[in-house]
């Protein structure tokens, strides 16, 4: 049919056809091949229309339900009407349905196989690939824990770690794109073994002034502990003179033997005090010296960190001071919001580590 002799959409839509063939070329269905007709007329709906206008069951009740009953079967015989008619399209559409559907399992017969495969590649695909993260997440926590596990650990054994770390490459083959991390792990494993180390080492050497300190304390206390013998002696034999003397001559060496008994007893007495004030020096000297090697400890290990924390403090006021561009677009304006939670969070990571020289 020409263009020019096609009905239009709007004369399609007025009109009581159903569409059942359509032209390729058209949006919209095209002039249909069958025409609705039903048993009531538009003269007959009018007509019905006209009868009914003035029905009133408050005031005639008996009317109004005849009108209603009419109305009714009217719409009974339509509604059976309309069942007959679509029969025929609702057999076609089904069998439509049944052919789409027997062409749709021929094609999925063809297309699962494959899809399987391609499901079971990519599988594959996905855990290698989860594989491979999690070898190169266990070299990543690897290297962390040279840095994270230093309590226990000898001297020895911390350097064995510092030099094992020293030679150890962080390649890209190897890391791939956790190279970044990796290289930040180990720096950060290095610097907590050096300062582990740097602290075991100030501890060794503190406890070896100490050792040298308790010897010489105990070499001298050995001293004091012979003289102390050694009054002890003098006084038991002076004690026991003192008894043979009286049973010899109570009388005649009484007075003889007492005053023998005191010049022993003032000289065993300014032994005992000088004893006693050796110890006392002795003593003092040694809470000296201790006091004196623990603060030298301290300011050695204040100046040799204090240059590092400064540094380091400062670096985190710059970075609270880094000033961020303004923009005007929202996914700019989410861009510098994640760079300031994470200038942030790498200023106070750097205070925290400032904060553990010490």
């Amino acid at each position: 049919m020409p263009d020019s002799q096609k009905p239009t959409y709007e004369e399609r839509t007025m009109s009581n056809e159903i569409p059942t063939d359509y032209d390729s070329g058209d949006a919209v269905a095209t002039a249909p091949k069958h025409v609705i007709e039903y048993n009531i007329t538009d003269a007959a709906l009018a007509e019905l229309a006209v009868r009914h206008k003035d029905v009133d069951a408050h005031k005639d009740y008996d009317t109004a339900k005849l009108a209603a009953k009419e109305c009714q079967q009217l719409r009974k015989g339509l509604e059976e009407k309309r069942v007959e008619l679509k029969k025929d399209a609702l057999d076609y559409g089904r069998a439509v349905d049944g052919e789409a559907n027997r062409i749709k399992a021929a094609i999925v017969k063809v297309e699962d196989p494959i899809k399987d495969g391609i499901k079971a590649v990519d599988d594959a695909e996905k855990i290698k690939e989860e594989k491979r993260v999690i070898e190169i997440e266990s070299k990543l926590a690897t290297l962390r824990g040279y840095g994270q596990e230093t309590d226990g650990k000898t001297l020895a054994e911390l350097q064995e770690w510092q030099e094992f770390l020293t030679g150890v490459e962080i390649t890209e083959d190897e890391f791939q794109e956790f190279r970044e991390q990796a290289v930040g792990a180990k720096a950060e494993s290095e610097s907590r073994l050096r300062l582990a180390i740097g602290h075991k080492q100030a501890a060794e050497e503190e406890a070896a002034k100490l050792e040298e300190q308790r010897k010489a304390q105990q070499e001298q206390q050995d001293k004091l502990d012979a003289q102390q013998a050694e009054i002890e002696e003098g006084q038991s034999k002076l004690r026991e003179a003192q008894e043979a003397a009286e049973k010899k001559a109570f009388e005649a060496d009484l007075k003889e033997g007492r005053e023998a008994a005191a010049e022993r007893q003032k000289e065993l007495d300014a032994q005992q005090a000088e004893i006693d004030k050796q110890k006392a020096e002795r003593e003092e000297l040694e809470r000296e010296e201790r006091e004196k090697a623990e603060a030298e400890a301290a300011t050695a290990r204040s100046a040799e960190l204090a240059p590092d924390k400064d540094k380091l403090e400062r670096l985190a006021k710059i970075i609270d001071a880094t000033e961020l561009p303004t923009v005007a677009s929202q996914q700019a304006e989410d861009v510098l919001s994640y760079v300031k939670s994470e200038l942030k969070a790498i200023a106070d990571n750097i205070r925290h580590y400032a904060g553990e020289l010490k």
